[in-house]
C-alpha cells in the first residue's frame, strides 16, 4: 500500500450493486463517505447482474453449429444498458456506443469464423464490465463526483506462461500482484479524482483482453489494492 495521502481504498462492487440507480446512488454515497474521512476510493465494478450469463449464451448462440440467431440476445443486452441508462438519467448513447459497436462488431467476427476461439469468447464476456463502468462513470458525474474512467487492461497484465492451454490462457488468467510505481504515478496526476474501473478482466502480453475467471471481480479488487 502507497504511504501517499489521502490513503487508497478498494471498494468492490457486483452485480446486484451496479444494477439500478438505487444501488449506484448507494455506490456514491459510499465514496462521499470515504472522501470525508480523507480516503480515496478506487472502485472496481462488476457486470450488470445476470449479463455475464447473457454474454456466455451469446457465445454459445454463435457456436459452430450456427443455428442459433444471436440478434435476440443482443438486443436484450443492448436494452437492458438502455434501460438502466434511462433510469439513471444519462444519455444512453454517448455512454454505450463504443462499447456495444465493439461487441457486435466480435459477435460478426465470429459469426464469420469457426468460433468462438477463446480469445473472441474473453472479448466478448468482457463487454459486461465495460458497458457497467461507463454508465457508473456517466451517473456519479452527474451527482457532482469527480469520477474518471479506468481501463483495468492498462495495468493488470496476465501471466505470460506458453504452457498454460489457450483456453485457460484467455478465460482464467493469472496476474501478479506487486506495488505499481506506473499506475500510482498515473493516478497520481488528478489527486482528488475517484477512480471507477472493470473486474474480471486483464491483458496479456500482446494488449489482448483476457479474463481471470468467473468471480474474477474479487481477484481485480485484491490485484488493485496490492498495486496501490
Amino acid at each position: 500500500m502507497s504511504t501517499s495521502n489521502p490513503p487508497w481504498v478498494v471498494c468492490k462492487f457486483g452485480g446486484t450493486s451496479v444494477s439500478s440507480r438505487a444501488r449506484w446512488d448507494t455506490i456514491a454515497d459510499v465514496v462521499r463517505t470515504h472522501r470525508a474521512e480523507g480516503r480515496r476510493p478506487f472502485l472496481v465494478c462488476s457486470a450488470l447482474q445476470g449479463v455475464s450469463d447473457q454474454l456466455e449464451a451469446l457465445c454459445r448462440q454463435l457456436g459452430a453449429d450456427g443455428h442459433s440467431d444471436p440478434r435476440s440476445t443482443l438486443a436484450t443486452i443492448r436494452d437492458r444498458h438502455r434501460a438502466l441508462a434511462q433510469e439513471l438519467g444519462v444519455d444512453a448513447d454517448p455512454v454505450l456506443a463504443d462499447a456495444l459497436e465493439r461487441l457486435e462488431q466480435w459477435t460478426d467476427e465470429i459469426r464469420d469464423s469457426d468460433g468462438p476461439s477463446p480469445r473472441q469468447q474473453a472479448a466478448v464476456l468482457a463487454s459486461g464490465e465495460l458497458l457497467s463502468t461507463r454508465l457508473g462513470v456517466a451517473y456519479l458525474s452527474t451527482q457532482g463526483l469527480p469520477v474518471q474512467w479506468l481501463d483495468a487492461r492498462e495495468f493488470l497484465r496476465a501471466s505470460d506462461d506458453p504452457h498454460v492451454p489457450p483456453r485457460r490462457q484467455y478465460l482464467q488468467a493469472t496476474c501478479t500482484s506487486h506495488s505499481d510505481p506506473v499506475l500510482e504515478a498515473h493516478l497520481a496526476d488528478a489527486p482528488d479524482t475517484v477512480y471507477l474501473t472493470q473486474g474480471f478482466i486483464a491483458s496479456n502480453a500482446l494488449g489482448e483482453t483476457v479474463l481471470l475467471g468467473r468471480g474474477g471481480s474479487d481477484t481485480s479488487a485484491a490485484h488493485f489494492a496490492a498495486k496501490l
